[in-house]
């Protein structure tokens, strides 16, 4: 079958027509984005207030040392007062050597958590971490604190440096897909700063 030249005519109106809406990314998708940005900082920072309510009282913790911030451990001696849930002298003399040697060969440890590669055996953990868990930190609430920070702006300039390198090289597409994965993202990452412990 020939093809007609009205069809032809047709099928380059169509075209035109469907690549009409699509253009470079503007001031309406700055200002979703924007306005994705919003909801998502506004989202963290509620969870950072509630995380950060008591780090007052945290702090004077740290200093009183009724909590040892393990990456700052400088000698074995300094884990024996927190390891009274073994009975005997020479066995929390023992245990606070091994946890000492653990800590320095893995500095920064980046959760108390990983004190659970510390075994006696294959299969018999070495520590109650239960018990244990609460009287240790791994970072100070300033820590915390300039982490949160950072790696937060990171995560919103991401994607402004996405808009700014798309609004440049004048790519075409559809822009509203970046302030729905900013959202996607964004709640992702709130969920995630909630259910961590920020010290531990």
């Amino acid at each position: 079958m020939a093809v007609t030249k009205s069809w032809e005519a047709k099928v380059l109106t169509v075209g035109r027509a469907a690549g009409a809406g699509v253009g470079r990314a503007g001031w309406l998708e700055l200002a979703w984005l924007i306005a994705a940005s919003g909801l998502v900082c506004a989202g963290l920072a509620l969870v950072y207030a509630a995380k950060s309510h008591n780090f007052g009282e945290l702090a004077a913790r740290v200093d009183r040392g009724e909590l040892l911030n393990l990456n700052r451990v400088g000698k074995p001696d300094d884990l024996l007062p927190f390891l009274q849930v073994f009975r005997g002298e020479a066995e929390r003399s023992s245990v606070a050597s091994q946890v000492f040697d653990f800590v320095a060969a893995r500095r920064p440890l980046a959760n108390v958590g990983a004190l659970a590669k510390l075994r006696a055996g294959k299969k018999v953990p070495l520590l109650p971490l239960a018990k244990l868990k609460p009287a240790f930190v791994v970072r100070t609430p300033a820590e915390y604190r300039n982490q949160f920070l950072l790696w937060t702006a990171v995560y919103f300039g991401g994607f402004y440096l996405v808009f700014l390198i798309w609004r440049w090289s004048g790519v075409r597409g559809d822009f509203s897909l970046l302030p729905a994965l900013h959202l996607v993202t964004g709640i992702g990452l709130i969920l995630s700063v909630s259910l961590r412990d920020p010290l531990r």
